[in-house]
């Protein structure tokens, strides 16, 4: 009852917030201006539901807006940046591949006096409006406490456990990590026995999965930080014929996890972030800052995240 309360006022707080944040602008002080995003990749559902957010409300408000893959490439991205500055566009919002390679293409947009905003990263320097992103602590400690009761309830406590990180991220999937493992150290018995780099894209995850099954007979719960994570690991499992003995926790909340949640899948719970929300959060705090109305804007704009399980999973599917 108590998660049900929970997850019903947040959904709700999210839904209002959400409501009123696409009421679009029509401000005539922005009307033709440009927008640049510079994506972290195109290959991931979350980021392509990020940037139509992005594009959405831009062009709701009279706005150009450009866009371009970084394929995680941070010489890519850098290069991608001056492109902006040297169009003279009025706003530039980074979706970061590296937080400290980045430094010096904030910098070079700041002299430029073009306004920079991050969306689900952040840039370790250089001066940034604000930073948006998903509280990824708070989404890993979500998705620790799930694992922890899974572990109680269904393993006496007892189990090994499996994590599939992404450290190129320190800032974001570092949180979703540490929140994880600060639920999990609540279990004395319950082991860490594996914390490797996934990749962050299913193929690579696949086989870093692989060759985790092969050096472990007994694994009890799997966590990895994005869905293409989790899903690469899930197939390597179900591969090796050893799927029905574990359960994977993920997270972004994609439309293919959560039909994987809905019909009862090895998947017990995944982690939905809001990429609509952090896009159209970002697009209009740069309005408000082109139309000169910035103070008071904070150095972060935290969005919540919320946990998906059998009990809500309805809700997400599209």
């Amino acid at each position: 009852m108590k998660h049900k309360l929970t997850f019903s006022l947040m959904f709700l707080s999210v839904m209002v917030l959400t409501v009123c944040l696409f009421i679009p602008y029509t401000s005539a002080s922005v009307k033709g201006k440009t927008v640049a995003l510079t994506l972290l990749t195109r290959q991931h559902e979350f980021q392509l539901e990020m940037e139509a957010a992005i594009r959405e409300v831009a062009e709701n408000a009279g706005m150009t807006f450009i866009s371009a893959d970084s394929n995680m490439d941070c010489s890519k991205q850098f290069a991608q940046v001056e492109d902006f500055i040297e169009k003279k566009v009025d706003l530039i919002i980074i979706g970061p591949s590296d937080p400290m390679g980045l430094i010096p293409a904030v910098e070079e947009a700041n002299r430029a006096g073009i306004p920079v905003i991050t969306v689900d990263g952040t840039v370790e320097g250089g001066s940034i409006v604000t930073q948006v992103m998903t509280d990824n602590l708070e989404g890993g400690r979500l998705a620790g406490q799930l694992a922890r009761e899974y572990i109680e309830q269904k393993l006496g406590g007892k189990a090994n456990v499996v994590i599939l990180d992404f450290p190129q991220s320190p800032v974001i999937c570092g949180a979703r990590v540490a929140g994880f493992e600060s639920e999990i150290g609540k279990l004395p018995g319950a082991r860490i026995i594996a914390k490797q780099d996934g990749g962050a894209m299913r193929d690579r995850a696949m086989s870093v999965m692989d060759n985790i099954l092969q050096g472990n007979a007994k694994i009890d719960v799997v966590f990895g930080i994005n869905d293409d994570t989790i899903l690469g690991a899930m197939a390597a499992a179900e591969g090796a014929g050893r799927i029905k003995e574990m359960v994977f926790i993920g997270y972004d909340g994609t439309n293919e996890a959560c039909l994987l949640i809905d019909k009862g899948s090895q998947l017990i719970g995944d982690v939905a972030q809001q990429p609509k929300l952090i896009g159209t959060t970002a697009m209009e705090i740069g309005i408000k800052v082109l139309e000169g109305k910035d103070s008071g804007i904070p150095k972060m704009s935290p969005v919540p995240p919320i946990l998906i399980t059998k009990e809500n999973v309805d809700k997400f599917i599209k």
